[in-house]
């Protein structure tokens, strides 16, 4: 996968070649959550539609090849196209970056964590919470700290997300199953 390219003209570059023309760009894969994705395109429908859609919806997504993926998720907005259209909408927009994972190949255990957002979700919270507590700011360190000490807390209060590894050692420090 190429994560540099050249720029076109408009592009943003981080660094500026002769003249100040842009000379590379990084270009990142991006995943969107597909239990969100999932939870918007069920929105649109009725409460009668919602199961059959929800479980096509799960099959594509566990599908390990991405061209059979893709596949079965054009065929499901198509067929919601004439069912609901503002739930195909929802479904195509978007679509290809939801199968970011599979495109990459990741192995269908981390595939579950990283398909969704949930796990960041969760450690930004924890993090947001432990920083809402500080009443005056002081040295640059001292922001360091307050996060670092909302991630040691969420390791320990926040159980691993789908098909992590737990580090034994942080088992036995904590008395739980700490995610690494």
């Amino acid at each position: 996968m190429r994560l540099f390219r050249q720029a076109g003209p408009g592009d943003w570059a981080g660094r500026s070649g002769a003249g100040g023309k842009p000379a590379w760009r990084i270009k990142a894969p991006i995943q969107r959550c597909q239990v969100h994705k999932r939870r918007n395109v069920l929105d649109h429908l009725t409460d009668e539609q919602k199961p059959v859609v929800a479980r096509r919806l799960n099959a594509a997504y566990a599908l390990e090849d991405y061209v059979a993926a893709k596949q079965a998720l054009n065929a499901l907005h198509r067929e919601l196209m004439d069912l609901n259209p503002s739930a195909a909408r929802s479904l195509g927009e978007g679509l290809e970056e939801t199968l970011t994972v599979h495109r990459l190949h990741v192995p269908p255990q981390l595939r579950k964590t990283l398909a969704s957002t949930n796990v960041i979700e969760a450690a930004f919270a924890i993090v947001e919470r432990v920083c809402a507590n500080v009443k005056r700011w002081h040295a640059g360190d001292q922001r360091e700290r307050w996060v670092g000490s909302g991630s040691v807390d969420r390791r320990e209060t926040v159980p691993p997300g789908p098909g992590a590894q737990t580090d034994s050692r942080a088992s036995q420090r904590t008395g739980s199953a700490g995610s690494i």
